[in-house]
């Protein structure tokens, strides 16, 4: 730069220079997923197309508080950026807030939002389907009845035949439970079909078909008493008790009651009635019982019918006769099974009381073998014996079953006397603790690594313990509970912190009151293992906030997240977040609400570990006082000889400036942390007034501002 002056003297500045940097941000064309409608437990990846005036150098995707790197083309001005986000373990509802940003070469940035919402895709279960009555009678109506289950709700059933889709009646949204609609009689012959099928939709459209079920109608007058059972038929009185006595009643029009009527000799001239009940699944069945024993005089015989009325008329069975006799024959006083748990033995103990002490031989028949159990004691025949063995339960897993028989053998018969008793059933069951690894440590050399199970169990869970193995030994640490409680709870432990590249291997042992174990993972699955890693410097408080869009127009509405976490082994307490808001910005909302105020969060505990967040809606100024029009006046002056060149430039245009927020968080220990985020609020155009003048010779000119 050179300056003369009226007398030609000239001076000369150093020669200096101007670099122009890059100030634009990288531009985020586009971000895709792999899938708009991941089905529960599938990874998603996250596509970000990336351009840059001069290079990309990292492009990140943030979610629950953490920072992911994606892969791409770094060093680049244009290319696609990709990251996995894991779906393991999450189920369906399951929504993910995530945000991408892009960093160039310059340090410039760029960020944008986006969203993965995880879906149910498994369809409904139809467990059971019920017509009512199953053989109508001519013109009667059928009550369809099906039981349907989903983990995320049903929301609609169908029956279709002859072209017709009937919509079922049931409770919407439901995850169990019972539809019902009607096929109608009306004009139904005798022989008549209708083949139906059901198909059921729950929430998330997944939808599921059965296979065709055929209903035929028959011709009925009156109701039809059938299938009575036992019928006509001797017993021995030391089965006798309540005897059970069953049938199968239809007809045209719905049964409305049914009675067993019955004589005992020993009440001469008396009639007992006993009330009939329906059974709910199958409505055509009822069940009623006749007291066969209510005095002990034997070699008797009960006679028996069963009345049904459908409303319109009633229906009387024929007799049946029931012969109660004096049996000496040997009976089960008691019998005892210890319900076992998968894998185990059930233990069986009988006791049998023989009158006539000839019993030589229990045992028990199932999978078409016999099977004898040991006798206890000295005494080879008791008027009362106690019979033990053992079902081999090695292959049983839960809800694994067995039906079983008992045969007892006297010398009088040299076989099976009375006959075989039972049938019996043995359940087995699950009777370890359920045990799931909840999520994964963070590997910060430097930070203990936080391990996090949920286990339950109906006895409750007695200890859970970590087992981990470092460079420097093997150790095991009691996990402490921290949500629920023993038979269904949350549980942590802490893994020391290593040296960057060192690696620690785990497992978990959760241990019932019952004293049975599950191992996470499961024995021959290996262990899970931790890389500890440099994070660099570690803050015990993770504090940012953002906001969103970066740039606004005056007037227009934005957002700032905050994000916090807790980076420590041990809880915060009394953890306390303050706002410091702009000045001429407007509050608008915030989610969660200040507890007090518009500016402060009073959070109470923040577990180890635990994060969180709070958006905040704004809205820019629409004016800034102090930054109106400008009025103006100017006058100027000017002489001399020589070569004049002048030039000024007025304007009313508002330019843009940045409204910066600053948050705080503090802890009761002591523990500080600032983080700020800044807003761009666009300039306002305005009037602008621009002079330029020029000369040689001799020039004169007078200059004057006025306020």
């Amino acid at each position: 730069m050179t300056a003369k002056d009226g007398a030609g003297n000239v001076v000369s500045s150093e020669t200096s220079s101007i670099e122009w940097r890059d100030c634009d941000p990288t531009a985020i064309e586009s971000v895709s997923l792999s899938t708009e409608t991941p089905c529960a437990g599938d990874d998603v990846v996250v596509t970000a197309h990336v351009t840059d005036d001069m290079e990309v150098s990292s492009v990140v995707v943030s979610y629950e508080g953490s920072d992911h790197p994606m892969t791409g083309p770094s060093g680049s001005n244009s290319g696609d950026w990709t990251f996995t986000v894991p779906g393991s373990g999450l189920s369906p509802g399951y929504v993910l807030d995530f945000t991408v940003r892009a960093y160039d070469s310059a340090s410039n940035v760029a960020e944008t939002t986006g969203q993965i919402a995880w879906r149910d895709c498994d369809a409904p279960d139809i467990l059971k389907m019920t017509p009512a009555p199953s053989r109508p009678c001519t013109g009667s109506d059928v009550i369809v009845t099906v039981h349907v289950t989903d983990d995320h709700g049903v929301s609609q059933v169908t029956l279709v035949y002859d072209g017709t889709n009937m919509t079922m009646t049931g409770q919407t949204g439901s995850q169990e439970g019972d539809w019902t609609t009607k096929i109608p009689g009306s004009g139904k012959n005798p022989g008549d079909e209708v083949s139906y099928y059901i198909v059921a939709i729950d929430s998330d459209g997944n939808s599921v078909k059965t296979g065709s079920f055929i209903v035929t109608w028959i011709g009925c007058v009156g109701p039809v008493i059938s299938e009575i059972s036992p019928g006509s038929s001797d017993i021995c009185e030391i089965h006798a008790g309540d005897l059970e006595v069953s049938t199968r009643i239809s007809s045209s029009n719905q049964i409305v009651w049914a009675v067993l009527a019955y004589t005992d000799p020993n009440y001469p001239g008396d009639v007992f009635r006993i009330e009939m009940q329906q059974d709910q699944e199958d409505p055509e069945r009822w069940v009623g019982f006749l007291r066969a024993n209510i005095e002990r005089t034997y070699e008797r015989t009960l006679t028996y019918t069963i009345t049904a009325n459908d409303g319109v008329e009633s229906v009387t069975s024929e007799d049946y006769e029931i012969s109660i006799l004096e049996c000496d024959v040997p009976v089960i006083v008691s019998h005892d099974i210890i319900p076992p748990c998968e894998g185990q033995d059930a233990e069986i103990s009988l006791k049998v009381e023989d009158i006539d002490m000839d019993t030589y031989k229990v045992a028990l028949y199932y999978d078409d073998q016999e099977h004898p159990l040991h006798l206890l004691g000295d005494d080879p025949f008791p008027k009362v014996g106690e019979w033990v063995g053992v079902i081999p339960g090695s292959v049983r897993g839960p809800g694994d079953n067995l039906t079983y028989y008992v045969n007892i053998y006297t010398l009088d018969t040299l076989g099976p006397n009375p006959g075989p008793f039972g049938p019996y059933t043995i359940d087995w069951k699950s009777c370890s603790p359920s045990l799931s690894h909840t999520s994964d440590p963070t590997s910060c050399a430097g930070l203990d690594a936080t391990v996090t199970a949920h286990a339950a169990s109906p006895s409750g869970i007695k200890s859970m313990e970590l087992y981990f193995t470092d460079p420097t030994g093997q150790y095991v640490e009691s996990m402490i509970l921290v949500g629920g409680d023993p038979t269904d709870g949350d549980w942590r432990g802490l893994i020391p912190s290593q040296p960057t590249g060192s690696v620690t291997t785990y497992y978990m042992i959760a241990t019932n009151l019952d004293g049975h174990t599950t191992r996470s993972p499961p024995e021959g699955n290996g262990s899970y293992s931790v890389t500890w890693q440099n994070c660099g410097a570690i803050s015990p408080i993770n504090l940012t906030k953002t906001s969103s869009p970066p740039q606004v127009s005056p007037g227009e509405e934005f957002t700032y997240t905050i994000t916090y976490g807790n980076n420590l082994a041990v809880d915060l307490h009394n953890v306390t977040i303050k706002e410091f808001y702009p000045p001429d910005a407007n509050y608008i909302s915030a989610s969660p609400p200040p507890t007090n105020g518009r500016d402060t969060w009073n959070m109470g505990t923040l577990p180890a570990g635990g994060t969180g967040q709070i958006i905040i809606k704004m809205q820019a100024p629409v004016e800034v006082p102090g930054r109106g029009n400008l009025v103006f006046d100017q006058k100027g002056e000017a002489s001399g000889e020589g070569f004049v060149n002048i030039y000024r430039s007025l304007s009313t245009e508002k330019p843009a400036y940045n409204l910066k927020n600053v948050v705080t968080l503090t802890t009761s220990e002591g523990y500080h942390a600032t983080a700020t985020a800044q807003t761009l609020v666009d300039e306002t155009p305005g009037t602008a007034l621009k002079q330029k003048g020029h000369g040689s010779g001799t020039s004169e000119r007078e200059r004057s501002i006025s306020p």
